[in-house]
Parts: structure tokens; C-alpha cells; sequence
């Protein structure tokens, strides 16, 4: 009899510290869960510009590049690339409806447009905003 008297008291002791630990974990839980968003941990992810680009050739040793719509670009950059050789440009700054014409001299390595096919990539934060293919002509 004294057996059956101390298992119903020590089963009494054990719900209790259970609920008292699942308590403390969804209070936890839920502590964590309200302060990401608070402080806003998931609003640093970056959305990559979006741009409508159009290249044309401007002459043998220029093209111009029209922004026709979408987020303007700051200190974007154009690689051209002709015969395999990759050149770049670093400092296209273009808001919608705006133009740049830039010589194949402004490149980092100028490159020879005429008589060739060049395609022009263009982007920011290491994101391709725009490419497109000229065919230069002499």
C-alpha cells in the first residue's frame, strides 16, 4: 500500500515540470520569432536594378546606350566584348529615358568596334541589368 501511495506522488510532480518547460520554450519561441521581425533581420536582402537597355551603334568607335524604362542605374558598369576580349567601362549613370554614348577610348582597354560584332553587357551590384549585340560597321 505504501508502494501504490508514493508512485501517485511522485507522478504528480512530473506534469507539472513539464508544462512549467513547455512553457518556457514557447515563450522563447515566440520571443525570437517577434524580435526578427522587429528589428527587421529579413529587410536586408537587396532586390537586383531592373532596366530596359537598347545599344546602337553611334560610329565605328562609339555606342550609345538608351535607358528606356525601369530603375535608374548609378555607377553601373558595361563590358563589351569583342573577338572573346572583354572591356569595361565603370561609370554609367543613366535615369529612364536618358542616353550615354561612350567611346571605345573610355573603355579600360579599348577595344576595335568597327567591322565587328560586340555584345554589351550591363550591370550593377553584380547583377546583369541589360546585353545586347551591335554589329559595327567600318
Amino acid at each position: 500500500m505504501m508502494d501504490t501511495i508514493r508512485n501517485k506522488l511522485d507522478d504528480r510532480g512530473v506534469s507539472p515540470v513539464i508544462g512549467v518547460i513547455l512553457m518556457v520554450a514557447i515563450t522563447v519561441i515566440l520571443a525570437a520569432v517577434i524580435g526578427s521581425f522587429v528589428l527587421g533581420m529579413g529587410e536586408n536582402v537587396s532586390e537586383p536594378a531592373q532596366a530596359s537597355i537598347g545599344f546602337e551603334e553611334k560610329n565605328s568607335t562609339a555606342v550609345t546606350i538608351n535607358h528606356n524604362g525601369g530603375d535608374s542605374l548609378e555607377n553601373a558598369t558595361v563590358n563589351a566584348r569583342v573577338d572573346g576580349d572583354s572591356h569595361t567601362f565603370s561609370e554609367l549613370n543613366l535615369d529612364p529615358g536618358q542616353s550615354q554614348t561612350i567611346n571605345a577610348s573610355e573603355f579600360d582597354t579599348t577595344p576595335t568596334f568597327s567591322d565587328s560584332e560586340v555584345e554589351f553587357i550591363v550591370t550593377k551590384d553584380s547583377q546583369t541589368v541589360g546585353t545586347g549585340t551591335v554589329e559595327f560597321s567600318s
